[in-house]
């Protein structure tokens, strides 16, 4: 079976650089390392490059971070995006934890050029600057989780996106509970995908815990997003309904 080409991963930075040329040299003073040419930022030591899309003003980025950050950034935070001047879009290959943790990294060193917080824009989640730099630090696999994945659904069906960033597939629940017993549910089985690599397959069932509901998992292609869409994981979604 062919493997899925490797998706990008795209997080949006936006600052209130005064000029294009300010932000080259704070890129070149301030970021621990990297260095802004062209479209490419790269690291001296390690080499990693991304590119990165330098765009101006965007009238609705004070809503579009407010909707993805889900209650994470106050209003003055929220003010302040409102007056960038530039948005910072860094993009590259994503699909492993590795490239995940180059992200990270790239963009806490945009944070500390003067970036106002991060939005993953192959997830639809967004962080402040100090919630961001709190994950960096972090570093550990449920960190990983919450930067770059979110739990979405309603009605029956819950869902996560994100998984992609992180080499993995997704992953639904199709039944009649809680919101948050369905948040539990896929937090604790995309976290055994990422600790454990399991070998799974269809038919196979999962349980949050030992006095959990199990359900029975099923392989499924992504639906949810269409194949040009950030969101879209090539990599499939697990689709769970409950053992009768």
């Amino acid at each position: 079976m062919k493997s899925p080409a490797l998706p990008q991963t795209i997080l949006c930075v936006p600052g209130r650089w005064p000029t294009r040329g300010e932000l080259v040299t704070a890129i070149a003073s301030k970021s621990g390392g990297y260095l802004f040419a062209g479209m490419i930022l790269m690291h001296i030591d390690t080499q990693d490059q991304f590119t990165l899309d330098v765009c101006g003003h965007d009238d609705r980025l004070r809503q579009a971070f407010s909707v993805a950050g889900r209650g994470r950034f106050t209003d003055s935070e929220l003010a302040n995006i409102e007056k960038h001047t530039f948005c910072l879009y860094l993009v590259g290959e994503g699909g492993s934890v590795r490239s995940a943790e180059k992200f990270m990294k790239a963009a806490k060193a945009l944070l500390d050029c003067g970036g106002l917080g991060v939005k993953v824009e192959s997830a639809g989640t967004a962080h402040s600057s100090s919630g961001w730099r709190d994950l960096c630090n972090d570093r550990s696999l449920v960190a990983m989780l919450n930067a770059f994945v979110i739990y979405v659904g309603g009605d029956g069906q819950f869902y996560s996106c994100g998984m992609h960033n992180l080499g993995l597939p997704d992953c639904a629940v199709e039944a009649d509970v809680d919101p948050s017993v369905a948040a539990k549910l896929i937090h604790t089985f995309l976290l055994y995908l990422l600790a454990e690599k399991p070998t799974i397959k269809t038919g196979q069932t999962f349980s949050a815990d030992a006095d959990s509901a199990r359900y029975r998992l099923t392989m499924e292609k992504c639906s949810q997003f269409p194949k040009d869409d950030p969101f879209h994981n090539p990599f499939g979604i697990w689709t769970m309904v409950p053992t009768r």
